[in-house]
């Protein structure tokens, strides 16, 4: 049977006045879908925004534990550098560098307050907090979707859902995304290449770890 259109004479004229309604209706929708998108992407540029700003709050709560409640009057500042504050010729360069992915992970517990000592090939050293800290052994897993030389894909869900079975941790989709934002923020701020951890809204998170011939290297300190 030939498919007909809604220009065919033979189609009844109260068809052709019901097909206009839909495609009015369809159009509404379709101009609805596309407002939503850009409010979506508002909304996750405002939420990286407070995840930074949350970042920043931690770091200077840890350093005046560190150094006692007088040291806000002259040695304790926020972190200097965040993502937002990296040039697009610099992130640029340091999506190139990624791009090639890391053959090395360090990786050391803490036994004292559970952190992680983390090093991404040559990179500086970073130290992650205990949630940070099984957010990126997740993250580090070869496990998932991949179309590439890297570890897979994992979905907030899928992180979620092994954070719950294999560290017993409990966590919600908001606070594995803010998790994958310390980590990388934590890199920046050590002069680190943060694009070595990716996130994406559709896919979820991993690290460039090559999937052959990448190490990683575990340990535990005190």
């Amino acid at each position: 049977m030939e498919a007909r259109n809604d220009d065919d004479p033979k189609v009844p004229t109260d068809n052709k006045e019901l097909i206009e309604l839909l495609r009015a209706e369809m159009r509404l929708h379709q101009k609805a879908a596309s407002y939503h998108e850009d409010q979506m992407k508002k909304a996750e540029k405002q939420r990286d925004e407070e995840d930074r700003r949350a970042f920043d709050l931690e770091a200077l709560i840890r350093k005046l534990s560190g150094h006692g409640a007088t040291a806000f009057r002259g040695s304790a500042q926020l972190p200097k550098r965040g993502i937002r504050d990296v040039p697009p010729e610099k992130r640029a360069q340091l999506e190139r560098d990624a791009s090639k992915g890391v053959n090395r992970i360090e990786f050391s517990r803490r036994g004292t307050d559970r952190h992680a000592d983390v090093r991404l090939g040559d990179d500086p050293q970073v130290d992650l907090d205990p949630m940070a800290a099984d957010v990126f052994e997740v993250l580090m897993m070869d496990c998932g979707e991949s179309n590439d030389d890297f570890v897979g894909w994992k979905a907030l869900s899928q992180v979620r859902g092994l954070l719950v079975t294999d560290y017993h941790r409990s966590a919600t989709q908001g606070a594995v995304r803010a998790s994958i934002s310390r980590i990388r923020e934590a890199l920046c701020a050590r002069r680190a290449n943060f694009c070595l951890v990716e996130h994406d809204p559709a896919r979820g998170g991993r690290i460039r770890l090559r999937k052959k011939g990448g190490a990683v290297i575990r340990g535990e300190t005190t």
